[in-house]
């Protein structure tokens, strides 16, 4: 079930890649980016995950706080994603545990056209730094990205699920909301 604006943020409890807790009840009063990427060998991913390293101090500045989950073993995201040197922490969800309580889709039709002009030069983007398209092996192919803007009260202030990989909420939107009282 999809979640929307308005409802509360389904509370969990998972470590991030070094086996750190991490949970949204400890950062209750604080405005949270919940991000939900593919597997750790997805360019695109790695991407985005790139372009919120840059643009984390920022945003933490403005007490943004950001939690990325990878559908991927820790092994793999710590292979793949590691190599970025996040200041955020990043959850392996390999039984895709969090997907299901936030209703993130995998979809094989989707997919069935191929790559769009916008995921195409995503791509190229992603292996201009360094990332490029590589299968990993046991991974859930068909998987969308979801991006949740969650409010220091808990509630969901905005849901996006996505239609394509590669798209996620616009970095002015997350701007704004960061810059808005808790």
């Amino acid at each position: 079930m999809r979640l929307s604006e308005g409802m509360p943020a389904p509370d969990f409890k998972a470590t991030d890649m070094f086996g750190q807790p991490i949970d949204l009840e400890s950062r209750a009063g604080k405005p949270v980016l919940l991000s939900f990427l593919r597997n750790g060998a997805c360019a695109l991913c790695n991407l985005q995950v790139h372009k919120l390293i840059r643009h984390y101090d920022q945003l933490h500045a403005a007490g943004l706080e950001i939690i990325a989950v990878f559908e991927s073993p820790v092994e793999s995201v710590t292979q793949h994603v590691g190599k970025q040197d996040s200041p955020f922490p990043i959850i392996a969800d390999p039984e895709a545990r969090l997907y299901a309580l936030y209703g993130v889709e995998s979809a094989e039709e989707k997919f069935a056209d191929g790559l769009s002009a916008k995921q195409t030069a995503l791509v190229g983007e992603a292996a201009a730094i360094g990332y490029s398209l590589t299968p990993e092996a046991g991974s859930n192919f068909f998987r969308l990205p979801a991006d949740f803007l969650i409010g220091g009260d808990g509630i969901i202030r905005r849901a996006l699920y996505s239609e394509a990989v590669g798209d996620h909420l616009s970095f002015a939107e997350i701007e704004q909301f960061a810059a808005q009282p808790v």
